[in-house]
């Protein structure tokens, strides 16, 4: 490739839609809406949550689609254009979504590893125990920084070496190949698996269980909370990615049907593998005889402590059923994190005249050195303080500051009349009104009570991280503004 310069265009709009959907199925379809789903009045969680969609996840996706197809440019520079001063609230945005890819990519590594670990069982008898102290040495005194897993550390080199290998190259042959392949296998394989639960004994028990309906949770305010803050990372509002893949559009894209598609698209992933979860539950419920809630579990524990558990009593199928489930993560996973690094590639390269190539080895290099703060024995509790500063304070503020920016700095009817452009569905006044005055207070909410809650639970020392955590969110984004283009 050389230092040749690659323009970026998608070669229809049904690959910026495979894009899309890759980068968005991996987000937290597997890790986080099975549990807020059963915990948040089960099947009732989905009225919220279908209304939170109306109202917060297409509004934003199509606000971020008209900003990136209207200026063909990376967020700082798109920012820049609108008033040079708030280019730091873009690079600020793009660089805690290079964060995110940082520590996403610790997670793949420990799913390559249980992908290999799932031909023999080896996380043995007690899964718990082995993934927290065996595999992950798992500690919080910082001591622990000076340990590296060496079996992460391995992972961690195969998952950004695929990323040079694909980010690299031209977005249709790179971005699109990937997402295509990953979105192909994430359904074979969650259809094959889901037929294959289905089968298992107490598997309608753990259906029942996600689905049973609670309607006095539509009375309670934090559900409802909770369903607007699960879409931020759901859908990946925020992460400036769909203004990143939008400005690569040609002229003639239908943006808010597309926005649309995707979101139904990712809705019934999210469903289906919520389903395919809670059956797998549902049958290591019936054969140890214990109540599923013993089972239900948020985040990383589900993936690699209970199921384990499960697949422990699921002789013979299990030397099938275990490496599809970790393979389906990883596939899942392959085009988000594609997704994740292109945002900060893109500012990147228009900031310093770099080539595509050039932009992503940096990065690359940088990413792969950081990450390995991840693999040390210390890891896993940073990786969980840095995701909660992020979901919880950091991605929140972003999607809010860019919105204050869009709504009322710029014209947002300009972008409106963008939007309507080719689309059969179009916006009306109540967008701009939901935009500027409805989304702003809904997220400051969300904002107010995760900055609560950070403070709340976090003891001393997870303070003193997440203090130097925000410094770098300040100084990192501050010091690429002042660089001129």
């Amino acid at each position: 490739m050389g230092d040749e310069i690659i323009g970026n265009r998608w070669d229809s709009s049904t690959g910026f839609l495979i894009a899309m959907i890759g980068a968005i199925i991996g987000l937290s379809g597997i890790w986080k809406f099975s549990y807020l789903m059963y915990e948040n009045g089960g099947g009732t969680f989905l009225i919220p949550y279908i209304l939170a969609i109306v109202i917060m996840a297409i509004p934003i996706l199509v606000l971020e689609f008209g900003v990136g197809f209207k200026f063909k440019s990376s967020l700082p520079k798109v920012f820049y254009n609108i008033k040079s001063e708030f280019e730091i609230i873009a690079w600020f945005i793009v660089f805690l979504i290079f964060i995110v890819l940082i520590y996403y990519t610790c997670i793949m590594s420990w799913d390559l590893i249980y992908i290999v670990l799932s031909l023999f069982k080896g996380w043995g008898t007690n899964p718990s125990v082995f993934f927290t102290t065996t595999l992950l040495h798992s500690t919080s005194n910082p001591y622990g920084l000076t340990y590296l897993v060496v079996p992460i550390g391995v992972g961690l080199i195969v998952i950004w070496a695929l990323i040079y290998l694909f980010s690299r190259k031209e977005i249709n042959k790179g971005i699109l190949t990937i997402s295509k392949i990953s979105l192909i296998l994430s359904f074979v394989l969650l259809i094959g698996m889901l037929l294959f639960a289905l089968q298992l004994p107490g598997s309608r028990t753990g259906i029942m269980a996600l689905f049973n309906p609670n309607w006095s949770v539509l009375l309670d305010l934090n559900v409802w909370l909770a369903a607007f803050g699960q879409l931020i990372f759901s859908y990946g509002l925020g992460y400036a990615i769909a203004s990143t893949y939008s400005s690569y559009l040609g002229d003639n894209a239908k943006l808010i049907d597309n926005a649309w598609i995707i979101v139904l698209v990712s809705l019934v992933f999210e469903v289906l593998v919520s389903v395919l979860l809670f059956a797998i539950m549902g049958y290591m419920a019936l054969g140890r005889n214990i109540p599923i809630t013993s089972l239900v579990s948020d985040g990383f524990s589900l993936i690699f402590v209970v199921f384990p558990n499960v697949f422990n009593i699921m002789d013979p199928w299990v030397y099938m059923v275990a490496p599809a489930f970790f393979l389906l993560i990883l596939v899942g996973s392959l085009s988000t994190v594609l997704a994740l690094i292109e945002p900060l590639s893109n500012a990147i390269s228009e900031k310093f005249g770099w080539t595509r190539d050039r932009a992503v080895r940096q990065l690359v290099l940088v990413g792969l050195f950081l990450s390995f703060i991840f693999a040390t024995g210390m890891g896993e509790y940073l990786l969980r303080i840095t995701d909660s500063f992020i979901t919880q304070f950091a991605i929140i503020l972003g999607v809010l500051l860019e919105i204050i920016v869009l709504g009322w700095v710029y014209d947002i009817e300009d972008i409106r009349s963008v939007l309507n452009g080719n689309s059969y569905i179009k916006l009306d006044k109540s967008w701009v009104i939901t935009i500027k005055f409805i989304l702003p207070i809904i997220l400051t909410i969300i904002w107010i009570l995760g900055v609560y809650n950070l403070i709340l639970v976090g003891d001393r020392q997870s303070l003193l991280v997440q203090s130097v955590i925000a410094s770098i969110f300040v100084i990192v984004p501050l010091a690429l503004t002042v660089i001129p283009y």
